[in-house]
């Protein structure tokens, strides 16, 4: 129950805080067929969005993946296989391992 003398403090600083660790992450699968829908998606998004994208290409587990080669040449976003766990950053600027 409120004693009616709660409040809520807020400065610019925070709430700038608060919107620079905000992080949207659009997750995409597909499967191989998918390739030229993940391309399209890429040549119309600008390459500052704020967000970070996690396309994952269902393929047989014999083939190697060359899809992050294929869509840097379709965007300026820079593009990582991931291949370990990493740390998402918005629009790709910062790409650093967790260790």
């Amino acid at each position: 129950m409120s004693s009616g003398n709660d409040q809520v403090k807020y400065s610019p600083n925070s709430a700038k805080r608060k919107t620079e660790e905000t992080l949207a992450v659009v997750g995409i699968g597909a499967s191989a067929g998918g390739l030229e829908a993940f391309i399209q998606l890429l040549e119309k998004l600008s390459d500052d969005t704020g967000m970070a994208f996690v396309l994952i290409q269902h393929l047989e587990p014999s083939h190697e993946s060359r899809l992050s080669e294929i869509l840097t040449r379709h965007t300026n976003m820079p593009v990582h296989q991931v291949t370990q766990e990493i740390k998402i950053k918005k629009n790709g600027k910062q790409y650093n391992n967790f260790n």
